[in-house]
């Protein structure tokens, strides 16, 4: 027999107590217990917990949980007309989402002029909010069920009530994303567990297409579009208002930042987490029918100035890039990949002084991988388009992006760049990686490469910071083995053996007492023979006498045997 209304009176006087401390935990449980009523229907939790006035009261959250996780039998569920259970269902439901939804719905409100210090701070605070009533949420979202679809089929505002259970969907999906300020790892992973079980049920791919990018991200992303595609997602053959719809005025550029512009990133905080969602569990038959939804979103989060949304941006990227079916041929049949390709090269130089180093490399690594996996795209399309030569080069529009990607990328970077030791390390990496992908092709950018190697490796302070070290020898090593038909009898095997040797030496002179520099210094030897037995490997197939070419060096340096071994 249920004890009425006034049981709860005890129940949320209690929850009231908790604010001001950590909602989410086993301790706010276990004082909220003992005030649930010993009986209460479906009817009365929800009118009892998620009255109107409540709505900014995580504290409710928690008293929810507490009362789904008591006793079974307490919690009084109809036996024959399940309607009011359900209309109670999907307003807990309701309930516990706008508590936990990482939307600031006063941004909407700020201009240029108000948008800034105060607006940071209120989205710190409802991420903060959100965040402690994730778990708490997350549970009674497990135990009262994610919305099926056909639970507000039979209201009378069933419109309205499918809109809100999207929102449910939306928040959720959010939530699984691990990192964001608004949720928890232990959130996450209920969030995840939840979709995962929903969509055994659910068509997930009509769900990414209709519910996620069509309805949610193309309006909050509408006034975002890039000017280089179309409003359906293509090229655009003429761009030119930046921004803004071709046929209307000019965007004025001060509002770019604004939440009126961008309401993605400053009014809804789950657009992009909802978005990695979608890319993530697209396949590539979603994405050969439904691209033109997702290039949009794409390019402004690549040309976002925010360093933490471009980083995202570019990793999005370059997962859309691997799921894009036919080998990347779409991209290049629609000529998306050169647009794509010119959106990334900016944040090649994203540099100091004029971008702190330390967002500098949080953006670099993306920013390669992206146009890397571009490259690879372009060079599957014209295999299949039988564009390749019969030199073994890669194929025109690859070689032609990897070029870019070293000129534009690599050298400009390394000149305007090279006195910061972790840039330096970072561009080093990356040229290894473009040099692998190109070849022998590479041959041509040695009179470039080789002096930027020899600058780090003959460096006679460079042992100051050896993982930049690392990656040279590393980088020099992918090019030995690439470029070997163009080193031998050269003046790049003269230039190669003696990195190779001052470097070594460097390397003995620094033999430290710690055991981590130990270690280090035990790695880059066994880094430094493998490229000279490399480099003699070479030398040899090309016919050169060794004893000749290398024997006086060790002759001269009893250090050296170790590193040419040769008698």
């Amino acid at each position: 027999m249920s004890t009425g209304p006034s049981s709860f009176a005890d129940l949320r006087q209690a929850a009231d107590k908790l604010q001001g401390s950590s909602l989410s935990s086993p301790k706010s449980l276990t004082s909220l217990s003992s005030h649930i009523p010993p009986s209460f229907t479906w009817s009365e939790l929800t009118g009892e917990l998620t009255r109107p006035e409540d709505k900014d009261k995580p504290q409710y959250v928690v008293a929810l949980r507490a009362c789904l996780d008591a006793e079974p039998s307490r919690l009084h569920e109809p036996e024959q007309d399940s309607r009011p259970d359900t209309a109670s269902r999907r307003k807990i439901r309701q309930f516990v989402a706008r508590i936990f939804t990482p939307v600031d719905d006063a941004a909407e409100d700020d201009n240029e002029l108000t948008h800034g210090e105060h607006t940071s701070e209120r989205r710190d605070q409802l991420a903060r909010r959100c965040r402690s009533v994730a778990e708490d949420g997350l549970a009674v979202l497990e135990r009262v069920g994610l919305p099926s679809g056909s639970d507000s089929g039979d209201d009378e505002d069933s419109a309205d009530a499918a809109n809100d259970d999207a929102q449910v969907l939306y928040t959720v999906t959010a939530l699984a994303d691990a990192g964001q300020p608004y949720t928890t790892e232990t959130a996450a992973a209920a969030a995840t567990q939840l979709l995962q079980e929903h969509f055994q049920k659910a068509d997930k791919s009509d769900w990414i297409v209709d519910g996620i990018l069509k309805q949610y991200l193309r309006p909050l992303f509408a006034r975002s579009r890039p000017p280089t595609v179309t409003e359906s997602g293509r090229k655009a053959a003429f761009p030119s208002n930046p921004g803004g719809d071709n046929t209307g005025p000019k965007r004025d550029t001060t509002n770019s930042e604004s939440p009126q512009a961008k309401p993605w990133k400053y009014v809804d905080m789950r657009a992009i987490s909802v978005f990695a969602w979608a890319v993530h569990e697209s396949d590539g038959a979603l994405v050969r029918t439904n691209w033109p939804l997702f290039i949009p979103v794409l390019l402004a989060l690549v040309e976002d100035p925010d360093t933490p949304v471009r980083a995202r941006g570019l990793t999005l990227l370059t997962e859309f890039v691997a799921s894009v079916p036919d080998g990347g041929g779409l991209l290049h049949t629609t000529g998306l990949d050169s647009v794509l390709a010119d959106a990334v090269f900016p944040t090649l130089l994203f540099l100091p002084r004029l971008t702190p180093e330390k967002e500098s490399l949080q953006l670099l690594g993306p920013a390669y991988s992206a146009l890397l996996s571009l490259a690879k795209a372009a060079g599957a399309a014209d295999k299949a388009g039988s564009t390749t030569n019969n030199k073994g080069l890669p194929p025109k529009a690859a070689a032609t992006l990897l070029d870019r990607m070293l000129r534009e990328g690599i050298f400009s970077g390394y000149f305007h760049a090279s006195e910061h030791i972790h840039i330096t390390e970072e561009l080093v990496r990356q040229a290894g990686r473009i040099v692998e992908a190109m070849g022998v092709y590479a041959v041509k950018h040695l009179k470039d490469l080789m002096p930027m190697y020899a600058a780090i490796l003959m460096d006679p302070f460079a042992m100051r910071y050896k993982p930049a070290v690392a990656a040279a020898i590393d980088t020099l090593q992918t090019t030995l083995t690439n470029c070997w038909p163009r080193l031998a009898k050269t003046p790049w095997q003269e230039e190669t053996l003696k990195m190779l040797m001052l470097c070594w030496l460097h390397v003995e002179e620094d033999e430290g007492t710690k055991i981590k520099d130990r270690k280090e210094t035990v790695d880059l030897k066994v880094q430094l023979v493998r490229a000279a037995d490399t480099l003699l490997a070479i030398m040899k197939a090309a016919g050169v006498d060794l004893k000749t070419a290398v024997g006086p060096l060790v002759a001269s340096e009893k250090h050296l045997q170790p590193l040419f071994r040769i008698e």
